[in-house]
């Protein structure tokens, strides 16, 4: 699959006739679109950011909202933040470490949507492995993808918390991500990987092998984990834009939820590089949907209650906080109140599930 580069924009106009959905939205007149950029930690929009890219432009969420949403790869979220800072976009999807990194530095980075409800970066073994527990890890190598990810201080604090030295017991050593990592688990370079949670999937979507996660009652606590942030003043500015935005991913996250096959279907459509080679179709799509599902599962969606969908907790948010803070990665401790808003929850789910859901059932994709 080709990786787009690093400055590539990923922008698609899609123009399709939904009927059941678009009647349920209505047209958004002549006025001109307003522009906005959405920068994330990766460089391709992989499967499980479909629910923020090829569905909502697919299905014209975003259009509906009077938005034209493009967006831009970045090879991590230290990038993607400073993309933001330098103006090349406006909106980020990340993982809540980098954000909260940037924000005990000075810049005033906020969430206003929460997208997931669980771990996300975690340490992982191969399914056979006789590794179990934590304390188990003495003596290995553990591969991450860079030596600068979230991931180190969170598997240093599980050692810390099983009483062993976190600083000396284990070895962190560059692994990649993808076939590159898996070649080099399976060759025994390293015996322990520490990624997040979709590069495990995408890793297991080659076929060939299945990750078990090493937990512990730390890891466990550590999930306000993802989300959608933008600086301050631009949400201060643009409050019909990030409503607009996060009610287009609050509705594509019900079309992934209740067909998730159709909307995998969606991101081949919209990102045709991302369709994987060398297999037949219905692998593919198999395996792909099950990355897809998987990320749906963390969200924790109930149908029956899309009102508070996106809304985050702040005692979730204060332990990820303290938590980096007994890390002592952060530059200086600050209020952690400060780092997200909920206060246009209910403008972004003001919507109805049902007729979403019912559309979305009907969606067929060639």
């Amino acid at each position: 699959m080709r990786r787009l580069a690093n400055s590539e924009v990923f922008r698609v106009v899609v123009f399709i006739t939904i009927a059941a959905v678009t009647l349920s939205f209505g047209a958004v007149g002549a006025q001109a679109k307003k522009d906005v950029v959405i920068t994330t930690y990766q460089t391709s929009p992989i499967t499980e950011m479909a629910i923020f890219t090829s569905i909502p432009m697919y299905l014209k969420y975003y259009e509906a909202e009077g938005l034209n949403v493009s967006f831009r790869g970045a090879p991590g979220g230290a990038d993607s933040i400073q993309m933001m800072i330098s103006g090349g976009a406006q909106l980020v999807y990340i993982g809540t470490y980098p954000p909260i990194l940037a924000r005990s530095k000075g810049v005033p980075l906020k969430s206003f949507l929460r997208t997931t409800q669980a771990p996300a970066g975690y340490p992982a073994v191969l399914e056979m492995s006789p590794i179990r527990d934590v304390k188990q890890f003495k003596g290995k190598i553990v591969g991450v993808n860079s030596m600068g990810t979230g991931v180190i201080p969170v598997i240093k604090a599980m050692l810390a918390e099983a009483g062993m030295d976190s600083e000396k017991d284990v070895n962190f050593v560059v692994a990649g991500v993808g076939s590159q990592a898996l070649a080099a688990i399976q060759t025994g370079k390293v015996e322990i990987l520490g990624l997040w949670d979709a590069a495990y999937w995408e890793i297991e979507a080659l076929g060939a092998h299945r990750f078990r996660k090493v937990s512990s009652p730390l890891l466990e606590s550590l999930t306000w984990t993802l989300g959608m942030f933008a600086m301050e003043d631009y949400i201060r500015r643009n409050p019909d834009v990030v409503v607009g935005v996060a009610r287009a991913i609050s509705k594509a996250c019900v079309v992934a939820k209740v067909n998730p096959e159709a909307s995998v279907r969606m991101h081949w459509k919209v990102f045709p590089e991302t369709k994987p080679t060398g297999i037949d179709e219905a692998t593919a799509l198999r395996r792909q949907t099950e990355i897809l599902q998987k990320r749906v599962d963390t969200l924790k969606l109930d149908l029956a209650s899309m009102r508070g969908f996106g809304t985050a907790d702040e005692k979730e948010v204060r332990a990820m906080y303290e938590f980096l803070l007994k890390s002592k990665v952060l530059g200086k401790d600050f209020d952690p109140r400060d780092l997200f808003t909920n206060e246009f929850i209910a403008r972004i789910n003001d919507y109805d599930v049902g007729t979403v859901e019912r559309a979305a059932r009907g969606i067929r994709v060639d």
